[in-house]
This record gives structure tokens, C-alpha cells and sequence, in this order.
């Protein structure tokens, strides 16, 4: 008796090792988009729908270096929201997420700015 409820939680925890990754994956976005550029700038978002407007997924290399990025979303009507910032990195890398209010279908563009405002990379959204 003792064995056989031993054999079953050694099945259950075998189980359960091998099923977790599967069961834990995160899941896809609804859009995904990147731009580069010659100097070597690579900038892509992934776009998930939230019942609460649009989670992204940030995703850089050879951004500027010093001072304050951040992420701007501007909706079809024109009307913009930062939906994340944060201070360059050393490595000009960033893996980093942001929120906005604006659902996915009405975004225009999003875009990287500097702590100047001025616009670093750019991405439509059709």
C-alpha cells in the first residue's frame, strides 16, 4: 500500500516536471513590429491586447547610450500616451515593458524618443 501511494506522487511529480515548461509559456502577442536603421539601431515591439488597452514588449540594441528613452503611442485621432521610460544602458540594450491605455486596434505608431523628445526610431502600425 505504502509503495503504491509512493509510485503514484513519484508519477504526479514526473508528471508535473515535464508538463510545467508547457503549461507556463508565455503567451504570443497579437502584432509584432521592428524597424532598424543603418547605424545599426534595432527596435522591435510585441503588441498583446489587454482588456485595459495594450501591453508591449520592448526589445532594443545600439540605442543611445546615456540620458532617458522613453516609449510613446499615438492613436489614430492623433492623441499620444508614454506608455514606458527608462535611463540608456551602457550596452545601448534594453529588454523592457510598457502599458497604455490606447487598445491595439487604434494605435498609429510607436515611438522611441530621447530625453530631448526627439524621435529615435519609429514604427507604424498599419
Amino acid at each position: 500500500w505504502v509503495a503504491l501511494v509512493g509510485a503514484v506522487a513519484a508519477a504526479c511529480l514526473a508528471a508535473g516536471i515535464l508538463a510545467g515548461p508547457l503549461l507556463a509559456r508565455p503567451e504570443a502577442p497579437d502584432a509584432t513590429y521592428s524597424v532598424q536603421s543603418g547605424g545599426g539601431l534595432q527596435f522591435s515591439i510585441d503588441l498583446a491586447r489587454k482588456t485595459w488597452g495594450t501591453e508591449l514588449a520592448v526589445n532594443g540594441s545600439s540605442l543611445p547610450q546615456d540620458g532617458t528613452l522613453s516609449l510613446w503611442v499615438r492613436d489614430r485621432a492623433g492623441s499620444e500616451d508614454r506608455a514606458c521610460s527608462w535611463t540608456a544602458t551602457p550596452s545601448g540594450r534594453v529588454r523592457v515593458t510598457g502599458a497604455t491605455p490606447i487598445q491595439l486596434g487604434s494605435i498609429s505608431s510607436v515611438e522611441l524618443r530621447d530625453g530631448t523628445q526627439n524621435a529615435v526610431a519609429v514604427i507604424t502600425v498599419p
